[in-house]
């Protein structure tokens, strides 16, 4: 999981100077954590984008021709972020969404599974990701049973154990980003059935 090579904690432990084989000093080490969280919003934001346009492109059987890919990028620019985007930049947007053919409308299964990998690292891992006890829960709610069970309520009932624990807490930007998420694919997949 991504969140482990992002703790200050677990990054010492592997990030080395070339030479010298210091670990990574500890301010350093946080500083480099933190630095993400300046742009999470900005990352869920293309994050959606790209899930709704993936929504969009696939949800007409008649498949969008190329020239209006572009227009439509600029199109959900405009109504979801207030960023209105010049075509240049639509068609280089486009261009380097590689996922756009192989996730098929299913893009934002994407950041579903990131966001409940988020929550696996903050219930199981992230008091201290180098506790043996992080892992057995890990190993013992999901991965023992391989293929045998399924896997959305092995996520429920290891999630289920620690979520009475955070009521009360400010949610983190990035669970008021999913919940926007989710929102945009709802309000997506109603006006889709409207047509």
């Amino acid at each position: 999981m991504e969140h482990f090579a992002r703790d200050p904690r677990v990054l010492r432990g592997w990030a080395t100077h070339a030479h010298s084989g210091e670990p990574l000093p500890p301010p350093l080490a946080a500083s480099f954590c933190a630095s993400r969280e300046l742009v999470v919003a900005s990352e869920w934001q293309a994050q959606a984008m790209r899930a709704l346009l993936d929504l969009e492109l696939h949800s007409d059987v008649r498949h969008a021709p190329p020239e209006r890919s572009a227009a439509l990028v600029r199109e959900l620019a405009a109504r979801h972020t207030g960023q209105p985007q010049p075509a240049e930049a639509a068609a280089r947007g486009l261009a380097g969404f590689g996922h756009l053919a192989s996730y098929g409308a299913g893009y934002y299964s994407y950041l579903w599974a990131r966001s409940l990998s988020r929550r696996v690292w903050r219930e199981c891992f992230e008091v201290d990701p180098l506790r043996s006890e992080g892992g057995a829960r890990w190993r013992d709610g999901v991965l023992r049973h391989g293929g045998a069970r399924e896997p959305r309520q092995m996520l429920r009932e290891l999630l289920a154990a620690s979520a009475s624990t955070r009521v009360g807490a400010p949610p983190p930007v990035e669970d008021e980003a999913e919940a926007a998420l989710l929102d945009l694919v709802s309000l997506h997949e109603v006006g889709s059935r409207d047509m």
